[in-house]
């Protein structure tokens, strides 16, 4: 004898399942993808103060390079020289976005703009203070064109674009690649970030010789004429 409490029952819950996927595939997407990792390793070396890599999955960015002190242009030497003189500020980070007093024309990373990271283990803390800085920021040649809205006019950029660095120094130690790896490195952000926050940062340091095998580029010995 059928029941007809039961298959009501039944029937409320064929209903509630769908919902419940619904669910389930909400709280899946919104929580953060521990896979995704970005390792920073800073040396003492002048010339190569460090290399980045980021990783989500099996997809991942090995090696791109900062720029030293011998390089061109906008270059926080100050801060570089501060990782040759004192320790590595090692450490776990966060992704971060920039301070209300730097005016930044960008609440989030953009193409040529700045990723910032900001210590949230005490270690990486005290050794921030220590160099007076806030945390570290990655960031390519210039900063055109996430200064665009800040002029409208072609030869202030350069002059904006140099203001925009000084308000990074002055809170982050700014460590520089090139536009190429820049190019790269958005890209990658771009195809591989849902939200900031899934995001684990690391900050490890790297000893000289190994840093000068990474990205000191090969010696090409040209043939006699």
């Amino acid at each position: 004898m059928n029941d007809p409490n039961r298959k009501s029952s039944d029937i409320f819950s064929v209903r509630r399942l769908p919902c419940l996927l619904v669910g389930v595939c909400l709280m899946l997407w919104s929580a953060p993808v521990w896979g995704s990792e970005i390792v920073l390793q800073l040396s003492t070396d002048e010339e190569y103060p460090g290399v980045l890599s980021l990783k989500k999955g099996s997809s991942k960015i090995q090696r791109l390079c900062f720029v030293g002190v011998q390089g061109k242009g906008q270059i926080d030497r100050a801060f570089i020289r501060k990782l040759s003189g004192l320790e590595i500020p090692v450490g776990n980070y966060k992704v971060t976005g920039p301070l209300p007093r730097e005016g930044w024309p960008a609440g989030i990373f953009l193409k040529n703009g700045a990723l910032r990271f900001l210590p949230v283990s005490t270690e990486g803390q005290k050794k921030m203070q220590a160099m007076r800085r806030k945390g570290l920021a990655i960031h390519g040649r210039d900063f055109y064109p996430v200064v665009m809205p800040l002029t409208q006019k072609k030869e202030l950029i350069g002059f904006y674009s140099d203001m925009l660095f000084e308000r990074l120094t002055e809170n982050w130690g700014a460590l520089r690649i090139t536009n190429w790896d820049m190019d790269r490195l958005y890209d990658f952000w771009s195809r591989n970030t849902v939200s900031p926050d899934e995001w684990q940062v690391h900050v490890r340091s790297i000893s000289k010789d190994t840093i000068r095998k990474l990205c000191k580029p090969p010696v090409v010995k040209r043939k006699p004429d």
